[in-house]
């Protein structure tokens, strides 16, 4: 027997009506934003749907380049349809979008008539349905008429592809324009998707909320929850999986300790509500009527129920609006204030590398992105060097598995041309480098959030900067801030003559540390040496583990620094001396496989960790002394900056041809 839904799904749901349209929407709707892509097994997409319905929700939001890759969760939704919706389409509501990147050329993206069309289409064509109810236009698009992209809207809801068109991260004044030209064509404009939260008040201060009221217009909130921000999940830190971890929508750099510690205001406001943190987040956004439907995400079905439970208290006392008030400065989130504020005048373009799906170096490719201008918290920097990375291989396979389309690279350095609102440690002209998450280094110039980003001294040049940040600071903290390690200690570093290992080797030296470096040849181990290295191995012919034993005296090394996994993660273990610390902060042959952990006692009480860097810095404070000791270091010679190799820009994909196959030693980078 199949499954059936709840027969009392409709009996605790809230319904409002979507502005002063005939159309009503549950209080809370399920965008598959996340969680919908092929990285997610089906049954458990399967199950949120089910969960959700059952919950009374019948607004299911997506939009084509949903995934990860773009059209996977269209197609995912699809099949729900088919196997546990089909005699239930109507009682649906179901919504998809068009503006970002989709498909390759000039036409896959932005607010032209052919590419919503077209787009439109073959969203159908993924859900298996004649119709969706609600199409948008997912952004503004400066450089297509705003008669074009309302009269494709006009024309898809005329043709029958759609019952009603919407707008998301229209700003108020662009939402005022797009709605008087559908108001004229006789297809008004049903609702609008902003981004809102208690911690993203863009619409408050923008004036949006107040005009679609005005308007007549619905209006339905997306990242209520301020992509996890708002949930129990970082009140204790930055968890390991996490989407700060991962490099999604979520910033690791807005998660900083005073950010934190309002959060934890707010959850107690919560707990004296009985709600959890997620719950009264919910509740807050729907707190006045002004906002039609609360639009959530979710990774389980629990979820879903926790999301649902808001409802039963959307009221606040004024003194528990005047304590969220307080407590709810916590940065300001806006991902999406440049798709909103979009106009032909801040709209410069840049260069850009992007994938659109994860594969071989040839994935990689040229487009135009536009760049806007810096919000707050944010500066625009035009980079003069990029620095290239594993983890940018990482990202481009789908061994890190980051939104598409994506553009990648960790760290660069350039000159600041604007800064935001709150940005004080920066100001245009300035020289700048930085290493950061997200991604999206491999461009001419981008905005990004200020937090990361630290003056770079005259006495370095942008190519030693681009070459240095992600790779010193690795440095840095691996030696200070994960375990003490102190003069004459013995530490094994895995890929010595690489980008890190050769600062390492240097940085070793400086303190009088012992370093043991491994390298694939013997031309790299001779390198590793000339940096500073007390000992080198070459892996291809001798035993590194019982090497390092026998330089040690028998006795193993204090630490094992290991960014290749897992072809090196066994003799890595095998070289720790008892109560001997591993850390393994990278993977470049391969994640290490899942293993006995009794393995740790029984090589005598041995300690492992799998750090990231984006832990570390993820504090400005923490950022900025990070960097100004890897500075210090190369300011006084201790550190020297080498680069071992260069390629233009629009040579990346030779880049990564090079970097993956470990034909490179020191530091590569990428130039302007």
């Amino acid at each position: 027997m199949g499954w059936r839904p709840a027969e009392t799904r409709y009996d605790t749901m809230i319904y409002n009506r979507c502005g002063r349209s005939g159309l009503k929407l549950p209080a809370i709707s399920l965008g598959l934003w996340h969680n919908f892509g092929t990285d997610t097994p089906h049954v458990t997409k399967q199950a949120i749907c089910r969960t959700a319905f059952d919950a009374g929700i019948t607004h299911f939001d997506l939009a084509n380049n949903y995934g990860p890759p773009p059209g996977a969760a269209e197609e995912a939704f699809g099949q729900i349809l088919k196997t546990d919706f089909r005699a239930h389409r109507d009682e649906l509501i179901i919504s998809s979008k068009a503006g970002y990147l989709m498909w390759p050329g000039p036409y896959g993206e932005w607010g032209s008539r052919k590419y919503l069309i077209a787009s439109c289409d073959a969203s159908l064509k993924r859900l298996g349905l004649d119709y969706v109810d609600i199409f948008y236009s997912h952004r503004v698009d400066p450089d297509t008429p705003l008669e074009e992209t309302m009269a494709a809207l006009d024309h898809i809801v005329r043709s029958g592809r759609a019952l009603y068109v919407g707008l998301s991260s229209y700003n108020s004044a662009r939402t005022r324009e797009a709605a008087a030209i559908l108001n004229e064509l006789g297809t008004p404009c049903l609702i609008h998707q902003p981004s809102y939260s208690m911690i993203n008040r863009w619409v408050e201060k923008d004036g949006l909320k107040d005009t679609l009221k005005e308007l007549g217009i619905g209006s339905i909130a997306f990242t209520p929850l301020a992509q996890g921000m708002l949930t129990n999940k970082y009140l204790k830190g930055i968890p390991d999986g996490s989407r700060a971890t991962q490099g999604k929508s979520l910033n690791a750099g807005w998660l900083t300790e005073p950010a934190l510690a309002n959060l934890r205001e707010l959850d107690k406001i919560a707990a004296a509500r009985g709600q959890t943190l997620a719950q009264m987040a919910i509740a807050w956004v729907l707190r006045d009527g002004a906002i039609t439907s609360a639009l959530i995400g979710a990774s389980r079905p629990e979820q879903i129920t926790d999301c649902v439970g808001a409802l039963g208290n959307l009221d606040f006392t004024a003194e528990e609006r005047t304590a969220i008030d307080r407590w709810s400065d916590a940065g300001n989130i806006n991902l999406w204030q440049r798709s909103s504020d979009a106009s032909e005048q801040d709209m410069a373009s840049a260069k850009t590398v992007i994938i659109e799906d994860f594969g071989g170096p040839e994935a990689l490719k040229f487009v135009d992105r536009p760049l806007g201008t810096p919000g707050p918290g944010e500066i625009l920097i035009r980079h003069k060097a990029i620095g290239l990375n594993f983890i940018d291989i990482y990202q481009r396979t789908g061994l890190y598995k980051n939104p598409l389309p994506l553009t990648m690279g960790m760290e660069a350095a350039g000159v600041v041309e604007a800064v935001g609102e709150g940005v004080t440690h920066l100001k245009p002209g300035d020289r700048a480098a930085y290493a950061a998450n997200p991604p999206g280094a491999y461009a001419e110039a981008r905005v990004m959030p200020a937090v990361h980003v630290v003056p770079l001294p005259d006495a370095i040049s942008f190519e030693q900067g681009a070459a240095m940040m992600l790779k010193g600071m690795t440095v840095v903290y691996l030696f200070q801030r994960i375990t003490p390690i102190a003069k004459g200690d013995w530490v094994l570093m895995q890929a010595a003559a690489g980008g890190v290992g050769l600062i390492a080797c240097q940085w070793a030296r400086s303190e009088g540390i012992n370093l043991i470096g491994t390298a694939g040849s013997e031309a790299k181990c001779a390198l590793a040496l000339a940096h500073g290295a007390s000992h080198a191995i070459n892996y291809r012919t001798e035993d590194f583990a019982a090497r390092a034993r026998e330089i040690t005296g028998g006795a193993g090394v204090h630490v094992a620094m290991d960014s290749v996994g897992r072809d090196t993660f066994d003799g890595s273990l095998a070289a720790l001396r008892p109560l001997g610390f591993m850390i393994l902060f990278g993977a470049a042959s391969g994640p290490v496989p899942a293993f006995d952990l009794g393995r740790l006692a029984a090589g005598g009480s041995l300690k492992i960790t799998r750090p990231s860097i984006f832990h570390y810095i993820a504090r400005h404070e923490d950022c900025q002394a990070i960097a100004k000791a890897l500075f210090d270091k190369v300011s006084s010679g201790a550190v020297k900056i080498e680069i071992g190799q260069s390629f233009p820009l629009d040579q990346v994909a030779e880049a990564h041809r090079a970097l993956e196959s470990r034909a490179t030693t020191g530091a590569t980078i990428l130039t302007l």
